[in-house]
């Protein structure tokens, strides 16, 4: 299942554009509550950002409030990473994308800002 990151809670200072992203100018989270069934779940997130003050946004992945990995978007176009692991137990779970690394440089321009373009969480009840 695919989501766009509009249609999900938003945490933080963000702006919302047309086509459902989401840009983080601030720390913020991403919330979906979401059934999941028991096993391997997979969840992509396809976004991209600016680096600043030497370091790339990171974005870190939550399960039930337990990380379950993070990753350096890189600067320049989107792209997709995906973070695994598993269910153990069949449940309404809560997941987060975290922009854990903001860096503010005085405008916009200068500023670590990560834009999410879409979710999509794959699991066997999918």
């Amino acid at each position: 299942m695919t989501f766009a990151p509009a249609a999900m809670t938003v945490e933080g200072r963000h702006t919302a554009a047309a086509d459902g992203s989401i840009t983080f100018w601030g720390p913020g989270v991403l919330r979906l509550r979401l059934y999941l069934a028991r096993g391997p779940v997979e969840i992509a997130v396809e976004a991209r950002g600016s680096s600043a003050a030497g370091a790339a946004p990171t974005l870190e992945a939550r399960l039930d409030g337990r990380a379950i990995g993070s990753w350096a978007v890189p600067p320049g176009g989107a792209r997709t990473h995906s973070f695994a692991t598993e269910v153990g137990n069949a449940h309404e779970a809560l997941i987060e994308i975290a922009f854990t690394n903001f860096h503010d440089g005085g405008t916009p321009l200068s500023s670590r800002v990560v834009s999410v373009r879409r979710l999509a969480v794959r699991s066997p009840a999918d």
